[in-house]
C-alpha cells in the first residue's frame, strides 16, 4: 500500500487506515509519502503561487495488484490518492499543466505500479505514433523516473507514449550522462478515451537496484509531454535555470518489506550459416555445392 503525504513542515493529510500490500501482510507503517526534497546546500526560499512545488498528493494500495490493460478501473487505483501538481517547464514555465494530470502509485512484493490519467480536452488530437523501442516517436508521452539507490546521482527512466511504445534510459552523474542501451523487463499498457488517455506501468523490483532494508526511501519524478503543444510538465517542478537531475527529485517514502534478489536473465539464441560453392570437378562427392550449419544456445 502506498500513501502520499505532505513534506515535513507543511500541512499534512489524515493518517490512512492500515491496508494490504498486494496479497501480502500490511506494511508496518501502512503508508508511504512523496515529498519535495532539496539538497541542504541548495535549498531555495519558500515559493508561493503557481510555481510552488511543495504540495502534497497521495495513493493507496489494495489487496490485489492492478491488471495492466490501460484502464484505471481496478480497485487498487480507486483507493489511491493522486499526484496532480505538475507544473510546466515549457512553454509557460511555472504555470500548471494545461491538461489536468493525475498519477497514482501502488506496490506489492514484486513490483511498483504507476497509473496515470492524462486528461485532454480534445482527445482526437492526442498524438500516438508507433515506433521501435527507444526510438523517438514525436508523440504524447508519460515518464516516471526513479532514484531507487537514493544516491541523488542515478535515475531509472521509464517512458510510454499514447500508443504504448516503450523507452527506457539509465541516467548517471545526476543527469550528466545517459544510456539508452539499458533494456529492463517491464510492462505498460495505454488507452485513449473521451477524457484523454491513460497509462498503467508495472516495474518489477528485480529491474531496479536498491539497498537492503526494511523501509526504503527513493527519489521520484513524473513528466508529461504534450506533442501538439510542445509542452513539458513535471512533478516536482524544477526551474530551467537550475542544474541537477536526481538531486531534484521528490522523495518516495514508506516502501517497506521489499526484498533484494539475485538477478538472472536468460537469452536464447540461434545462429545459422550457409555456404555455396561452384564445383570444380563434376561428380566429385567431396566437393559439395552447399554447406549449412546451425548453432543454438543461451546466454
Amino acid at each position: 500500500m502506498v500513501d502520499v503525504a505532505s513534506a515535513p513542515g507543511y500541512k499534512g493529510v489524515p493518517d490512512a487506515p492500515r491496508g494490504w500490500r498486494g496479497t501480502f501482510a500490511p506494511p508496518p507503517s501502512g503508508r508511504a509519502t512523496v515529498q519535495r526534497w532539496w539538497p541542504p546546500h541548495d535549498r531555495p526560499a519558500r515559493r508561493t503561487g503557481p510555481a510552488d512545488a511543495d504540495g502534497h498528493c497521495g495513493a493507496r494500495g489494495s489487496c490485489a495488484p492492478p491488471r495492466l490493460d490501460g484502464r484505471l478501473d481496478d480497485a487498487a487505483w480507486s483507493q489511491a490518492t493522486p499526484v496532480h501538481d505538475l507544473l510546466q517547464s515549457v512553454p509557460d514555465e511555472g504555470r500548471p499543466v494545461s491538461e489536468s494530470t493525475e498519477v497514482r502509485i501502488v506496490y506489492d512484493a514484486d513490483a511498483l505500479y504507476v497509473g496515470a490519467r492524462l486528461f485532454d480536452a480534445d482527445p482526437g488530437k492526442i498524438v500516438r505514433r508507433l515506433a521501435r523501442r527507444d526510438a523517438s516517436s514525436h508523440s504524447d508521452e508519460f515518464r516516471v523516473l526513479l532514484d531507487s539507490y537514493h544516491d541523488y546521482r542515478t535515475a531509472f527512466e521509464f517512458t510510454v507514449n499514447a500508443a504504448g511504445v516503450h523507452t527506457d534510459v539509465l541516467h548517471g552523474a545526476d543527469g550528466s550522462f545517459s544510456d539508452k542501451s539499458w533494456d529492463p523487463v517491464w510492462e505498460a499498457a495505454t488507452a485513449v478515451d473521451s477524457l484523454g488517455w491513460t497509462a498503467e506501468i508495472r516495474i518489477p523490483f528485480t529491474q531496479l537496484r536498491f539497498a537492503p532494508g526494511e523501509t526504503q526511501v527513493w527519489g521520484v519524478r513524473f513528466v508529461r509531454w504534450i506533442e501538439r503543444k510542445n509542452e513539458l510538465a513535471l512533478y516536482p517542478f524544477v526551474a530551467r535555470t537550475e542544474s541537477g537531475m536526481a538531486s531534484r527529485f521528490a522523495q518516495l517514502v514508506g516502501l517497506s518489506g521489499l526484498e533484494t534478489r539475485k538477478h538472472l536473465q536468460v537469452l536464447p539464441y540461434a545462429v545459422g550459416t550457409g555456404t555455396f560453392r561452384q564445383p570444380t570437378v563434376i561428380g566429385n562427392p567431396f566437393n559439395t555445392r552447399t554447406r549449412t550449419r546451425t548453432t543454438s544456445g543461451r546466454t
